[in-house]
Parts: C-alpha cells; structure tokens; sequence
C-alpha cells in the first residue's frame, strides 16, 4: 500500500466520521425547527437553504481554483508559492464576501419598505437574508479547509468539519429551548459555521507560521491565473448548483411551500446519499493533484476506476437500507410520514448512485484544472432537467424531480467526464 493509499483511506475514515456529524445535526435539529418555525416559515427556511446551496457558485469558483493550485503546489514541494496563493485567495474572497453581503442588505432595506405592514414578508426576506449572508462569510473563512486538504491533513479538517455543526446544533436549540423568535434561532444556527471556521483559521496560523499567507506576494499576473482558472470553475459551479439543487425552487414556484415540506424532508434524508458520495471523493480532489505533479499515472488510473466502482457498490447498498426502512426512520425522525417519501428517496439513490461512478473522473478533471471542458455538458443537463421540472410540476408528482435529475445525469455527464478523464490520462507523461 502506498503513502498516498494510506492517506486516502485517513481521509476518507475521517471524513466520514466528521461529515456524518455534519449530516445528522441538521437531522436533529429540524423538527424543533418545525415545532419552532411553523410549516410556512420552515418551508421558507428550507428554500432559503436550497438557494444558499445554488449561491456557492458566487465565489466566482476561486476556492475550487485555489484547492486545485495548492495541490499541485505542495505537491511539487513549492511553499512560496503556496503562500502567495494563499494570500491571494484571501484578498479575492474577502472583496467578493463583502460585495456581496453589502447587496443582500439592500434587499432586506428594499423589503423593509416595500412589504405590507403585518405581513411575513419582511420576516421572510430576513431569514434568506441570515441564510445568504452567512454563506458569503464562508468564502474566506474556509479557505484553511482548502488548504488542509491539498496538505493532505484530514485528521485536522475532521475536527473542523465536526465541530462547525455541532456549534449550530448547541446554539440554535438553546435559542428554541430559551423561546427566542424564528429570526434569532436562524441566525444562532447559521452564523455558528463560519464564526467556527474563523477560530480555526486564526488558530492554524498561530501555530503554523510558515504556511501563513504572503499578502506581500500578491502579483498581478498570478492573480489573474488565479482569477482565469477560477472563472471556468466559476462557470461549472453555477451549472452544478443549479442542476443538483434545483427541486425545491421549482416545487415552491409550481405547488407552494406547503409540498416544499412535503417533499423537503424525505429529500434531506436522501441528501445523505450525495455527502457520502462526496466525502468519499472529495479528496481525491487533492491527491490526484500530487499524483499528476508527480506524474504517477500508474496509480491515479488504479485508483480512478477502484474508487468509482467502490464506491458506487457502497452508495447503492446504503441507500437500498435507507429506503427500505424510510418509513420507520421517518417516523422516528419526524412523528409522520409525507407523501410519496419511498418514491422520493429510491429517486435520489439512483441519483447518488450515477454520481458516486463519475465523481473520481471530476476529480481528475478537476486536479488538472480542467474545468472549461466540463462547460458545456454541465449546460445542457440544466437546460434539459429545468425544462422537464418546471414542465411536470405540480402537488402530485412532486416525487418525479430526483428521477428527473437521475436519467439526464446518466445520458448527459456522465459518459462525457469519462471520456474526457480517459483521453486526459493518456497525456500523462510516467514518470518510470
């Protein structure tokens, strides 16, 4: 077994341990949300979540630019240059979080004027707002979970990744528990990430003073390499938001968000599924990155198909579990069932599933920095699972979204990402 094998078995191990507590504190903490909140109010919660989901894609892809260029820098043992990406990241997230927050709260001025006085539209327009804004402060804030996975620390990023939704659990249901307003609980469980992340980074750099960013190494043309590279993952990511979190937003806009509800839960149990898949191959990410620099080809084309038919057989077997026993999980979870819940989550397994065979492909992808090539097949899955959504929506058949997204993720991506991951590691330079 090699160094690198052995690394990603750690992180894997780890993340799975650390993103599985991510996973169930929202979990735990959504139906005191919904005795909380009320059924409109949480509804509006769960759209606010579904947009924040689809918004990532405002860092103008830099984060996935800045993890793709940290691999291949560490991997290449070249620390001045790592800390001048870092610097530079910084910079960029920060300018664009800043923007960006200054827009949202425009529109909660806007609102302020604008809704009916007694109304819950200001209310409303507050909880998207809290949602969006604590996102944005995210952008820089995670940086330092960029830079541990391209140092192949994840034994530390578990940590950081466990205790961020542990916070949000512990402060949002003191605030329930204390009989705080909706607007306040909200803000308790969304600003306790990035508050967290922030702790970390100062920490990290207390201790490790020669990864610090450099901001005096802050060139213009390397911004703009920087910038460049993040633009195309910019493009891919607003495709993928889009394309994968796209079912509440139609289902709010064609059935209301009474069907949101409905829907919602049983869905965010078979979100589970997808932070499997992508705690699994998420660091691939960086680990094909220094086998490229390295230009070990023999090991990142064993890995490549090992990873993607494991993985798939691991996906497939615990979603088959988790529909199987949907309706007393959800009972225990919830206190009662919702509408077409099995027909929902066997939607999503087959979604995950497909995913779980072409995400170590995107890693390949993504640690060469190819991301133009993955543009346009992106498009026409958003363009073809939008149509067809916003076609079919309606109270009854909300049920058909996640096989919606299974057939043209199937048809569409994933042949293409194979192909293009193929042709790519034949270029590969062995290293023997």
């Amino acid at each position: 077994m090699t160094p690198r094998t052995r690394t990603l078995i750690v992180a894997i191990t780890s993340g799975l341990l650390a993103r599985g507590v991510a996973f169930l504190t929202p979990l735990i903490v959504m139906p005191a949300m919904f005795n909380h909140l009320g059924e409109s109010l949480f509804g509006i919660w769960l759209t606010a979540v579904s947009v924040s989901a689809m918004a990532t894609f405002l860092d103008f892809g830099i984060g996935n630019a800045v993890l793709t260029r940290l691999s291949r820098a560490l991997g290449s043992d070249d620390c001045a240059n790592a800390r001048s990406i870092l610097g530079q990241s910084y910079v960029l997230l920060a300018s664009i979080s800043f923007f960006l927050i200054i827009f949202v709260l425009v529109g909660v001025v806007i609102a302020w004027f604008f809704c009916a006085e007694g109304s819950s539209c200001f209310q409303q327009a507050n909880i998207i707002a809290l949602v969006l804004i604590s996102l944005f402060i995210t952008f820089p804030t995670s940086v330092i979970m960029r830079l541990l996975q391209a140092r192949h620390a994840y034994v530390y990023l578990a940590f950081l990744q466990s205790s961020a939704p542990l916070a949000a659990l512990i402060l949002s249901l003191a605030g329930i528990a204390m009989g705080l307003g909706p607007i306040v609980v909200i803000a308790l469980y969304t600003m306790a990430v990035p508050s967290v992340q922030l702790i970390w980074t100062i920490v990290y750099f207390l201790m490790n003073a020669k990864t610090r960013p450099a901001f005096d190494l802050l060139g213009f043309r390397s911004m703009q390499k920087l910038l460049g590279l993040g633009g195309a993952f910019f493009s891919v990511s607003i495709l993928t938001a889009i394309g994968m979190n796209l079912d509440n937003l139609v289902i709010a806009a064609g059935a209301g968000p009474t069907i949101v509800a409905e829907f919602g839960v049983p869905a965010k149990l078979g979100a589970m599924l997808m932070l499997i898949v992508f705690t699994m191959f998420m660091p691939l990410w960086s680990l094909f990155g220094d086998a490229i620099a390295r230009r070990d080809r023999d090991w990142l084309a064993k890995m490549l198909f090992r990873t993607s038919s494991l993985g798939s057989l691991v996906i497939i077997a615990v979603g088959s579990g988790i529909v199987v026993f949907a309706d007393q999980i959800i009972g225990l979870w919830m206190g009662r069932s919702f509408t077409d819940q099995k027909a929902i989550l066997m939607g999503m397994v087959m979604v995950a599933g497909l995913v779980a065979v072409t995400s170590p492909f995107n890693m390949v992808l993504n640690a060469a920095g190819m991301a133009r090539e993955q543009i346009l097949p992106w498009a026409a899955f958003v363009a073809a699972t939008a149509t067809t959504k916003m076609l079919i929506v309606g109270p009854q058949v909300a049920w058909y979204m996640p096989w919606v997204t299974a057939f043209f993720y199937g048809v569409i991506i994933m042949p293409r990402m194979i192909l293009l991951t193929i042709r790519y590691i034949k270029t590969i330079p062995d290293n023997k």
